[in-house]
């Protein structure tokens, strides 16, 4: 195994990646743990997973949660360059001002849509 190399959080499957920046911090690391706690509650751990980001740059718009469909181990490049230029992407989504009681519709919404492409 080469170092300095992360495994992907997934293979195949969503990664819901919340910002604990320092706007979204306190709020962030709650929506993180009531994010996990859904995923695992629900039965969506076999292809969802939780994993934090340290800023997405959009802080007067947070909270942020970022909605990452990962394919063969990896978010496709060009996903990630369309959502940080502030496009959009069917593989990545940014969702801003994110509140725990918006979450159960949420992560639904992205569950649905990725069970369908199954």
């Amino acid at each position: 195994m080469v170092t300095g190399i992360k495994e992907p959080p997934i293979s195949d499957g969503l990664v819901f990646r919340v910002c604990r920046g320092p706007t979204c911090g306190r709020q962030g690391e709650r929506l993180g743990r009531a994010l996990a706690r859904y995923l695992e509650e629900h039965g969506h751990l076999a292809f969802a997973t939780q994993q934090w980001q340290s800023c997405f740059g959009r802080c007067a718009k947070g909270p942020n949660l970022q909605v990452e469909r990962w394919r063969e181990g990896a978010l496709g490049e060009e996903a990630k360059l369309r959502v940080m230029l502030g496009g959009s992407h069917p593989d990545c989504r940014l969702e801003s001002g994110v509140t725990e009681s918006a979450l159960p519709g949420l992560v639904e919404r992205h569950v649905k849509r990725y069970l369908a492409s199954q």
